[in-house]
């Protein structure tokens, strides 16, 4: 699937709350975290807060808040 669907589709679950994504979010905001190629403010309470375009991926160029509820994209540096 292409890079801009995914990011709808992290859009998309980040408002529509499911528990089984928001625990796979959880998970990866945790990873991406500890990242050395994240960008931003630092991640708070694993980024569940309001919507920040600003928090992303230096690498991959993905927003965490898209990234981390995509169940079809997958690290660009393979951490999950």
């Amino acid at each position: 699937m292409g890079k801009l669907f995914q990011i709808y589709q992290g859009i998309k679950n980040y408002f529509d709350k499911d528990p089984e994504i928001e625990k796979m979010a959880e998970e990866r905001i945790k990873i991406c975290s500890k990242c050395v190629d994240k960008k931003g403010e630092p991640m708070i309470r694993y980024a569940i807060k309001p919507f920040n375009l600003y928090l992303h991926c230096r690498k991959c160029k993905c927003f965490y808040m898209a990234l981390a509820r995509s169940p079809d994209k997958h690290c660009s540096l393979n951490k999950f």
